[in-house]
Order: C-alpha cells, then sequence, then structure tokens
C-alpha cells in the first residue's frame, strides 16, 4: 500500500498479525514480513539536468525552460509505503 500519510502503529500491527494468521507464525516471525517506511522523490534537483543547445552552450533546465515552476519540480514528494504478502488483502476502510 502506498498513501500520503504514514501509517499508524495499529495499522502495522494489522498486517503483522494478519500474516501470522495467514501463515500459521508467531507475530514475531511475521514481522519480518511486514515493512513500513517512508520515501521521497523530487521531479527536479537544482543542476541535475543541463541542456546542451546547438551554439555549444549549457544552460540549465531550469534556466532554460520559461514555463516551469522550479519551486514546485523542485519540491519533494512524500509517501508512506506498507509492505506485506500479497495473499493478504488489504483491509477496507470506512
Amino acid at each position: 500500500e502506498l498513501r500520503p500519510e504514514p501509517f499508524t502503529d495499529e495499522d502495522v500491527q494489522e498486517r503483522v498479525s494478519a500474516t501470522a494468521a495467514h501463515f500459521g507464525l508467531g507475530e514475531k516471525d511475521a514481522q519480518f514480513l511486514v515493512s513500513n517506511a517512508m520515501i521521497d522523490n523530487k521531479a527536479y534537483v537544482p543542476r541535475g539536468i543541463l541542456v546542451h543547445y546547438k551554439d555549444g552552450s549549457i544552460r540549465d533546465f531550469a534556466e532554460a525552460n520559461d514555463h516551469l515552476s522550479l519551486q514546485l519540480l523542485s519540491k519533494p514528494v512524500e509517501k508512506s509505503f506498507l509492505c506485506y504478502p500479497k495473499e493478504l488483502t488489504p483491509p477496507t476502510r470506512s
């Protein structure tokens, strides 16, 4: 599962318990099959993309493009993920 807000401890424990029950494992062993963390990504890193023009000049992508907002492209997008065995179905949220 992937979502913008972090998963709660209850969310993680729910998957650990479901994993333990499904595979007949102890909760301690089932914890190895459930992973939870945050990831981030930036669409653009300053000085990360250089544009080489026909005249031989080289400019940074942000300087070369008038249509894109450098602030928006440089802002990291953060997501939280929760991985668990595919045999388990995600719980329904209300």
